[in-house]
């Protein structure tokens, strides 16, 4: 009796030994077990789930331990009927290993959540169709407006019970060849955003923290993202985020603090964007920037339900900088947009650019070696025959623009200067409302003069009232001198009075339908007349003399032309120098874009031997000719014979022409007095 009970005891105790054997054998070693042949349950119960096809094409395992893992491998969701792409998603590797004693105090700790080769393709059919809803778009809609079920919704206090800062922790994250792209019938390719590696963590205690790199639309890119620690949300209802992006030459920088509970209300997000050049975003946006250089955008970007609004916006570009705000209203009929800017200096340096235009025309470069020879006439023929090119602006997606939004844009600055050329400060205002864009005014206040112009156009199909008006007055045209020679002493004002009315849709149809007038003048200093004289002044004795003393100089240039339909015929129009005036008469044709116009050189003092021939000047604007008119070469050399008996006589009767052009250089500009133009020697 005693045997049989010892051997009882034996076999319970060995019983025992074996169960905690086994116990430890699961507990301290990983054991891995393969599920892949009850994988067929796992994909019915999937499918059902999400209501399409779920299939693991490789194998399940998952191991024993405290710290057990679960890997999938060949994971497929195939996409509903309907769709162009045969898949949704499919997946290389998913891992988790996750640490099971934590979950007894509800808290969820993942050593490791690895994935790899995911790839997710989303599609939207010309029917409004998605693949990643369940179900068509108009089921979906249905849900929506019939509302979800009410139900209890915890609070604040609620939802804090029982967290802590260790409640979720993520020691290990690394997610590996991840690809997303979208399929559209508008889009001639998919738009892709690839995630080449992803590294994060979030401990107890420390924010969460990821590092990625990838490539989104073919730009490589590197993302650095860390979020505020559990902890903090927990003990203040709060939290943080800092985001660095550099895509394309360009950094971005996101900050912004969130209080939950005014984030579905209220969000504010401060936001940085710097690079070297700007139009390094061209190929990533699918626009034409401008290439501003060392440019850099600070602003605070406060985001509410249709209502967005910029802070302290802060742009610097060069030595120029802007600060002021920004709104944009989105209301179910229109957008709303009011910028307002200040700027302390604005330079014009920072604004022009060789190869980039604000219109969005074409700028023509040629690279020139310093031994090589350019035959510019095949450079005019080949632009003959080369197809005209394609504008960079889409003047569709202009007029959508324009009436679509209502815009407001004031920008004030105190200070404008081209170079170190001062020219004062300036204004812009301009607004978009009902279709039509509209300037009043662009202005710059000179020294000793000032530039106005107004514009207003309303882009589209059919056309309508379109205005440009433009005054300037003693513009120092030293100013550009400046530009092409710094050390240039060249000078004068210039003057411009422009006043147009059309009936048009672009800027090209003002001209071509304008009707008005447009007037120019210029009072010059420091520019030689040169050869010019030569064409009308003792062309012996100019040869014969080795030079001059005092050298001839350009005193001014001025131009009063009328518009009707497009067609601007000369008031008056001639350029003074000490000793000629060369006077021309004829018509520019907007339309046609066609110019026939006479030149008359005349010297201010008979002359013996003077040839004065007379020019002609036509031709398209791609292709103006110059030549001499029918019997000018005869009377030119009958002039030229009989100089010397009718100089003298002409040198009696006719009155003497100031040298400097005080007779007519300083003539008005403008509407008035149009029909009692008189320029000495220039009359018709």
């Amino acid at each position: 009796m005693r045997t049989l009970l010892r051997w009882l005891i034996k076999m319970v105790v060995s019983l025992l030994f074996l169960i905690v054997l086994a116990v430890a054998v699961v507990i301290f070693l990983k054991i891995p077990l393969d599920l892949t042949p009850f994988r067929e349950p796992v994909e019915i119960a999937l499918s059902q789930a999400i209501n399409r096809t779920v299939k693991i094409e490789d194998s399940v395992t998952v191991s024993t331990s405290l710290s057990p893992y679960f890997t999938v491998k060949g994971v497929l969701i195939e996409n509903p009927e309907g769709f162009q792409t045969a898949n949704f998603l499919s997946m290389d590797l998913i891992r988790i290993q996750l640490d099971l004693l934590p979950l007894l105090k509800r808290k969820i700790h993942i050593s490791e959540f690895q994935v790899q080769g995911l790839h997710v393709t989303l599609e939207e059919t010309a029917d409004g169709n998605v693949n990643w809803i369940s179900g068509s778009s108009s089921e979906t809609q249905k849900k929506q407006s019939s509302g979800p079920e009410l139900t209890h919704l915890p609070n604040s206090s609620e939802r804090r019970s029982g967290l802590a800062s260790d409640t979720l922790v993520l020691r290990n994250l690394d997610l590996q060849d991840l690809d997303v792209s979208f399929h559209h019938p508008d889009l001639e390719k998919p738009a892709r955003f690839q995630l080449e590696h992803c590294l994060g963590k979030m401990l107890p205690g420390n924010p969460l923290h990821l590092d990625i790199d990838g490539t989104s639309l073919g730009f490589d890119y590197s993302m650095n993202i860390t979020v505020g620690s559990l902890e903090e949300l927990l003990l203040h209802n709060t939290s943080w985020m800092e985001m660095q992006v550099e895509i394309a030459e360009t950094t971005l920088n996101f900050t912004s603090n969130v209080d939950l509970a005014t984030a579905t209300k209220s969000l504010f997000l401060q936001t940085t964007v710097q690079g070297d050049n700007l139009a390094s975003l061209n190929d990533l946006l699918q626009i034409d920037l401008p290439p501003f250089a060392r440019y850099r955008l600070d602003t605070g970007v406060q985001l509410r339900p249709d209502d967005y609004e910029l802070h302290r916006l802060h742009i610097q570009t060069g030595e120029s900088s802007l600060e002021g705000t920004a709104r944009i209203l989105v209301s179910p009929d229109t957008t709303s947009i009011d910028v307002q800017l200040h700027s302390p200096l604005v330079q014009i340096d920072d604004f022009v650019f060789d190869n980039w235009s604000w219109l969005g025309e074409p700028v023509d470069t040629v690279k020139v070696d310093e031994e090589e020879t350019v035959d510019f006439s095949k450079i005019k023929e080949n632009r003959k025959t080369k197809e005209p090119p394609i504008s960079t602006y889409n003047e569709s997606l202009i007029r959508d623009f324009l009436t679509q939004y209502e815009c407001s844009l004031l920008i004030e600055a105190d200070k404008v200067v081209s170079g170190d050329d001062d020219l004062g400060g300036g204004l812009l205002r301009a607004l978009v409302h009902d279709g039509r864009l509209k300037v009043d005014p662009l202005m710059f206040r000179l020294p000793g003069g000032k530039i106005e112009m107004m514009a207003s156009i309303k882009p589209g199909i059919e056309k309508s009232d379109a205005d440009l008006k433009v005054l300037m007055k003693n513009f120092n045209i030293g100013i550009l001198a400046h530009r092409v020679k710094p050390d240039s002493k060249m000078g004068g004002l210039i003057n411009l009075d422009i006043d147009l009315h059309s009936n048009a849709a672009t800027m090209n149809e003002l001209l071509e339908n304008g009707n008005g007038y447009f007037d120019f003048s210029g009072e010059l200093e420091n520019f030689e007349a040169g050869i010019i004289d030569l064409w009308a002044v003792n062309l012996v004795a100019a040869i014969v003399s080795n030079a001059e003393k005092k050298k001839s100089r350009l005193n001014c240039a001025v131009g009063r032309w009328s518009a009707t339909d497009g067609l601007l015929q000369s008031d008056a129009f001639f350029i003074d120098t000490d000793k000629i005036r060369i006077c021309a008469d004829g018509a520019v044709n907007f339309k046609n874009e066609r110019i026939d116009v006479n030149v008359k050189p005349r010297a201010k003092r008979p002359e013996f031997f003077s040839l004065a021939t007379p020019l002609e000047v036509h031709g398209s604007f791609s292709d103006i000719k110059f030549g001499l008119g029918g019997g000018q070469i005869v009377g030119t050399a009958i002039k030229f014979v009989a100089s010397p008996i009718s100089t003298p006589i002409q040198r009696i009767f006719k009155s003497k022409i100031p040298a400097d052009g005080s007779d007519a250089c300083t003539m008005q500009l403008g509407a008035e007095g149009r029909e009692e133009i008189v320029v000495p020697l220039c009359q018709k």
